[in-house]
């Protein structure tokens, strides 16, 4: 057994040593700041993982997408204006990453959380109003709401390390703000999905096979530290989740409660939102309403 585990582990680092070794920026300590047998490990109990979440709500996406009502997503000017402003935001830190050395590898950075959400809030403000969009919507705000934590903690935590350009730090301070800013708005105007236990399940499959599948592989091909997949935050490397090699485990366990906290929070404040420019929100979210209502009505 021994032998084997030894065999996987010298074929592991001889092929990772052809890619993100090679080329990418991560020296040979860091990159291996976890035993290679660890990453093996990790990647298949992670992934055992997230079928067992998936076996507890199999039919999540099919019952609040699918199977709902008929429903276009309402027109809204100022929607329109943010999504613009993500795109924005978005093509800053493609043009801020091609212009680095290794523009390739440094190209990478784009799968990190944060412009993955900024892709899908895009995506939810500018696209046309169409039948299952606005369930659809609602199901990726949800999404973005219960991972708030990744957009708030590097908000709160900024990296400015790797910056070369001065206007890096302030798109960052802009797109972060409108990162933070945005679950709240959305849930007040329109509304976020029930936090159950099979929405649970489901977020906690999708945050989980996010980052140990792509992620775990395009920080191996690239050399890249993408989500820390690698080694822990340079800050945080003395903290007591981050000081043991079995990080990553306690960092999913701790993702669930943040997931649960955060949507909490997002809720709460939401509501306070909606009483509060209510003269603002009235129109669309009666609209709404009225259009979900008779959708369902009809399909009955």
């Amino acid at each position: 057994m021994d032998a084997l585990v030894t065999h996987v582990e010298t074929g592991f680092v001889a092929v990772v040593s052809e890619l993100g070794l090679k080329w990418g920026p991560t020296p040979f300590d860091l990159f291996f700041y976890r035993p290679p047998w660890l990453h093996i490990v990790e990647f298949v109990v992670f992934h055992l993982f997230c079928i067992f979440c998936h076996k507890l709500a199999p039919r999540f996406y099919h019952d609040n997408v699918t199977r709902k009502p008929l429903v276009g997503k309402p027109k809204s000017n100022f929607d329109a204006f943010l999504g613009v402003m993500y795109l924005v935001c978005w093509l800053s830190q493609l043009l801020l990453k091609a212009m680095r050395p290794n523009a390739l590898i440094q190209l990478c950075w784009l799968f990190m959380p944060c412009h993955l959400i900024t892709l899908l809030w895009a995506y939810i403000f500018l696209s046309k109003p169409q039948a299952r969009n606005y369930h659809y919507c609602v199901y990726l705000a949800s999404l973005a709401t219960a991972f708030h934590w990744g957009p708030t903690s590097a908000a709160a935590f900024p990296d400015f390390e790797d910056h070369q350009y001065p206007i890096e730090g302030v798109m960052f301070i802009i797109h972060h703000g409108l990162l933070v800013l945005t679950p709240i708005y959305f849930a007040a105007r329109y509304e976020i999905l029930k936090l159950d236990f099979k929405f649970l399940c489901h977020l906690t499959m999708v945050a989980t096979l996010i980052n140990v599948g792509p992620y775990t592989l395009i920080s191996y091909i690239t050399g890249l530290n993408l989500n820390y997949h690698l080694y822990p935050p340079p800050k945080l490397v003395n903290t007591p989740v981050f000081s043991t090699i079995y990080y990553r485990f306690i960092v999913i366990a701790g993702l669930i409660v943040f997931s649960i906290s955060f949507w909490t929070v997002t809720y709460l404040l939401a509501a306070i939102v909606r009483v509060t420019l209510k003269p603002f929100f009235g129109d669309i979210s009666v609209a709404v309403k009225d259009d979900v209502q008779a959708a369902g009505k009809k399909a009955l």
